[in-house]
């Protein structure tokens, strides 16, 4: 899984799982080191929007990336 911005560029490390793993089982893994990653190279990305695949909608998710100080 990949995280990039509005044009295309990746901002954040990239998760790397089998083949046969469904992306929303890695997703907050992946956020999760996107935001240590914002952490260590001081960008702020508190207040940004998140937007996901709809693959991606369920409440808890929603719920940790409002907790992370973005915009799902």
């Amino acid at each position: 899984m990949i995280i990039t911005d509005n044009e295309g560029f990746i901002i954040g490390p990239m998760t790397l799982k089998p083949v046969n793993e469904h992306d929303t089982t890695i997703l907050l893994e992946t956020f999760i080191d996107f935001i240590t990653f914002s952490h260590r190279i001081g960008t702020a990305i508190s207040g940004s929007a998140l937007t996901l695949d709809s693959g991606f909608g369920a409440k808890v998710n929603h719920k940790f990336i409002k907790e992370q100080g973005l915009l799902p």
